[in-house]
């Protein structure tokens, strides 16, 4: 019924934990830096319907964790404050929809203190501690079953804040803390990121065919 992968954590987005993957670009700079944070998340996902009925999809962003346990959980998932819904006809109508959505971070956990709580931050070998994940939830009309499931395709892009080049001193976030009271840092120009992972879907509901 639904596909989540991480908003914040490049080290590893697979929500799942099963596929060690990264985003392009994200080990080169992990060379260079030994720290990063995300600032947004941008997600264009492709969407044809293989099936004989029409489909509601929902995708959306959440701070920490969301499960999908219904079909109306997967709906409240496109009337959340940072989510977007969209119903896509038949197979063989207008079967094709793309949903666009970016999110802040800073917005999302709707923290003052985000850029100066180390449980946002991470070191480039982990994710950070407080995860925020992105959900894609499809859901087929009372009495309809998924047979064929939705194909997808996924772009993800990432703008990201490195910081701690590496060679000089590093900065030690404190959790909890208020930037007014904490060390300033240095941090360098944002990059952005575009995903390459590959996530796979539970079968039978989103079939997934490519990611960028």
């Amino acid at each position: 019924m639904d596909i989540q992968f991480y908003a914040n954590g490049l080290y590893d987005p697979s929500q799942s934990g099963t596929d060690s993957s990264q985003p392009d670009g994200f080990a080169t700079l992990a060379l260079l830096f030994n720290n990063y944070i995300v600032n947004s998340c941008r997600v264009s996902a492709k969407l044809v319907n293989r099936e004989d009925f029409a489909v509601n999809l929902a995708l959306g962003f959440y701070p920490g964790t969301k499960t999908i346990g219904s079909a109306a959980e997967a709906i409240d998932v496109g009337e959340s404050p940072f989510g977007v819904a969209k119903i896509i006809s038949a197979k063989g109508g207008f079967d094709q929809r793309i949903i666009n959505k970016k999110v802040k971070m800073v917005e999302l956990w709707n923290k003052r203190y985000y850029y100066g709580d180390g449980v946002f931050q991470a070191t480039t070998s982990s994710n950070p501690t407080a995860l925020a994940v992105i959900v894609l939830a499809a859901v087929a009309p009372a009495g309809s079953t998924f047979e064929n499931g939705v194909s997808c395709e996924f772009d993800l892009l990432w703008d990201v804040s490195f910081s701690g080049r590496k060679g000089t001193d590093q900065v030690t976030f404190e959790t909890g803390s208020d930037p007014v009271n904490t060390t300033k840092y240095e941090v360098f120009p944002r990059r952005e990121i575009i995903a390459s992972k590959n996530l796979s879907p539970p079968a039978g509901v989103l079939q997934q065919v490519r990611k960028r």
